[in-house]
């Protein structure tokens, strides 16, 4: 039976990052499970019985972690670690991106409750203005022949109409997800980054995140002394569907027709052009293995920076729209009030 999958993304961190270290004191993984058996919490149990009795039965580490649902592009990443022999290292890396991927999560939820809480009481108060106090002010302005100000009438249009712009976002969305159900799904992996990468914002992000991914293992597998061939032939054999396996195919199929490594790398697809400039410069001084560490870490650097300038638009940005709808939604209450007093 299938045991039950409970542990969230920090704990699985926690437990890749705790693997990693006993491996490098000496441990095996079997004997790292057994450890964690005698002392971890009574939920995880079940999973590591159950990822033991797999690597009993000859499956490799990366396989196993799907008990623990960690997400495929960590298995990926522990996958490759396994192949160029330093698991140990490669878990803790693993277990350090869970962490990065969980607080960036929290950080954009933080961000995001209070306006979008602010949002809904708005959204409240005014159902409660057009419904109850704006039909009083009807009622007065038209016994006394007096017209609504044009800010209260603006305002007025906008809550009738709130519905429809509501009704038409959920029809949106609607869309969009059975386009991803039925059509995005289908795609290969070449078509779905295309894609991805044609989204305002997103496709930026996403062009990092698989360049970093790319340039990580492909640095590391040839540390391992796997020659360019063989690192993409890995690439293809793990992650056919995917982007990274689709693109290692097409790169081969390149250089087999005598293309220079670094025009075939970003030839045609969503790696960052700064690529080529860095296997350029590590096969000319011999030395990409290095370079190719450098341009990670600085890859990780500017991924970090952008996140910090998108999370400091989007929570101006919703309070400027916020203090909008309270500046319009006064203005709509005290400018009848001014013309009621100035009229008397």
């Amino acid at each position: 039976m299938k045991a039950k999958h409970s542990l969230n993304y920090e704990e699985k961190a926690e437990f890749l990052v705790r693997i990693g270290k006993l491996l490098q004191q000496g441990y095996t993984i079997s004997h790292c499970i057994e450890f964690f058996l005698k002392y971890e919490k009574k939920k995880l149990k079940p999973l590591l019985h159950e990822m033991l009795q797999q690597l009993q039965k000859g499956s490799t580490f990366s396989q196993t972690l799907k008990t623990l649902q960690i997400p495929k592009n960590i298995i990926s990443f522990v996958y490759y670690s396994e192949q160029y022999g330093d698991l140990a290292n490669g878990l803790i890396k693993g277990g350090d991106l869970l962490q990065k991927i969980e607080e960036n999560k929290k950080k954009l939820q933080k961000l995001l409750k209070y306006p979008i809480f602010l949002l809904w009481t708005l959204m409240i108060f005014s159902i409660i203005l057009y419904e109850y106090l704006f039909p009083q002010f009807f009622l007065l302005f038209s016994s006394i022949d007096v017209q609504l100000p044009f800010v209260s009438k603006l305002f007025l249009t906008f809550i009738e109409q709130l519905p429809y712009y509501l009704a038409t976002m959920a029809f949106l969305i609607f869309v969009v997800i059975i386009y991803g159900v039925f059509i995005f799904r289908k795609k290969d992996g070449l078509d779905k980054a295309r894609i991805i990468c044609k989204i305002p914002v997103l496709g930026r992000f996403y062009r990092l995140v698989v360049t970093y991914y790319f340039s990580i293992n492909l640095n590391c597998l040839m540390k391992s002394g796997m020659s360019i061939f063989e690192a993409l032939s890995t690439f293809y054999q793990q992650e056919r569907e995917k982007y990274v396996g689709k693109a290692a195919e097409q790169i081969i199929n390149k250089l087999e027709k005598g293309e220079p490594l670094q025009l075939a790398i970003v030839h045609n697809t969503v790696y960052l052009k700064e690529l080529a400039y860095i296997v350029e410069h590590g096969q000319a001084n011999g030395r990409l293995d290095e370079e190719l560490e450098h341009f990670n870490k600085w890859l990780l650097y500017d991924f970090d920076q952008k996140l910090k300038k998108l999370f400091m638009i989007i929570q101006p940005t919703l309070f400027l729209l916020i203090g909008i709808v309270v500046l319009l939604m006064f203005t709509s209450i005290l400018l009848p009030i001014f013309s009621l007093i100035e009229g008397l």
